[in-house]
């Protein structure tokens, strides 16, 4: 068997540092900074629904500092948490907030492109969409005329809004934007394939970090000072409602790996589309179900009017077929069609194996 290598090293080179590299350090994320003023901001590609629990390093004290737990009880296909897998959830009915995990084109670091562009420069940035903001989507699809926000033909910008000053989910604020067509550039940014990043725990650890952290000790197991939200990305919605576990009521899993499509015009005329890897995110799609949601942003709502649909480029997509894998079978390339390819997770799985 071979040995590794051993070296003396000075005490200044010594790698002191034993943390684990954490998923969400790999991703450019947007914060929601406390200005009180609107930002554009366009979704583009699918939506990837996430969980986090924050927990006490003292189970006893409700001072003690928290650490962060990406619940490994989530499921995100069926939005519902499954029992016998996350120790906190079923031992210490520890609760987790659900965010809805996006692609974003920031609009303000869009405008301030830098003349000589670096090789990783990019307007997309990842966002962590508390359910108030995914039904304040939800509305702007009613003031859309049914198309989906995230459309690349019939999407709309929006104006998001935080403001810390306000009161639970009142903090904050959404509004419908011009509707406009990705530019061919907008369509060939690349996303974060939120599917292949995305990390929860693993429960064996949690057990053993919890277990060390004195959980179990005692005749009880119920720890009231363990219930708590993220710190970072929290909106305040427990202290508004009891569910803190439930997804929007309106909010469809489907949404991560479906858009909505535009609805059935007589007169459109269909022409080919250019490959692109934005637009070729575009899934099977299904008849919209649109339901109006009670939201308290300060979202306008007027009259809508059916606005004449530009002639469209519409083009069906099927399932792609063997010659269409840009790469073999757990070699997952990350390309267009791979978003679109009925074995994309067994490829994923299979090249994490």
């Amino acid at each position: 068997m071979a040995m590794l290598p051993r070296v003396t090293k000075g005490y200044g080179s010594i790698n002191s540092s034993r943390d684990e590299v954490k998923w969400e350090d790999s991703v450019k994320k947007w914060k929601w900074e406390p200005i009180k003023k609107f930002h554009a901001i366009r979704a583009v590609g699918n939506v990837l629904p996430v969980t986090q629990m924050w927990v006490h390093t003292k189970p006893d004290d409700e001072n003690s500092k928290k650490f962060p737990i990406w619940d490994p009880s989530f499921n995100s296909d069926t939005e519902t948490f499954e029992s016998g897998i996350n120790p906190l959830r079923d031992d210490f009915g520890i609760k987790s907030r659900i965010m809805y995990l996006g692609n974003f084109i920031i609009r303000d670091i869009q405008a301030s492109k830098p003349a000589s562009l670096s090789p990783d420069w990019t307007p997309i940035r990842a966002i962590f969409l508390p359910k108030k903001c995914v039904i304040d989507f939800q509305e702007i699809i009613t003031l859309n005329s049914g198309y989906d926000v995230s459309d690349p033909d019939f999407g709309c910008d929006i104006f998001s809004k935080y403001d810390p000053d306000q009161d639970g989910i009142a903090k904050y604020s959404n509004q419908k934007g011009e509707r406009t067509p990705l530019t061919p550039e907008e369509r060939g940014f690349e996303l974060y394939d939120f599917i292949s990043i995305y990390k929860p725990n693993d429960p064996a650890k949690i057990k053993a970090d919890i277990t060390r952290l004195g959980y179990y000790k005692g005749s009880s197991n119920v720890v009231s000072v363990g219930i708590n939200v993220n710190d970072k990305y929290t909106d305040d919605e427990d202290k508004t409602s009891t569910s803190a576990d439930q997804p929007p009521k309106n909010f469809n899993s489907s949404v991560r790996d479906t858009v909505i499509p535009p609805p059935p015009v007589a007169t459109a005329v269909a022409t080919p589309v250019v490959s692109q890897p934005i637009a070729e995110q575009k899934q099977e799609t299904v008849q919209p179900q649109v339901q109006n949601a009670a939201v308290s942003a300060p979202v306008s709502a007027p009259v809508v009017q059916q606005e004449p649909v530009q002639q469209a480029s519409v083009q069906s997509v099927s399932q792609p077929k063997p010659t269409d894998c840009p790469t073999d079978f757990g070699k997952y390339a990350k390309r267009a069609p791979c978003f679109r390819c009925s074995v994309r997770k067994d490829c994923i799985n299979a090249g994490n194996n």
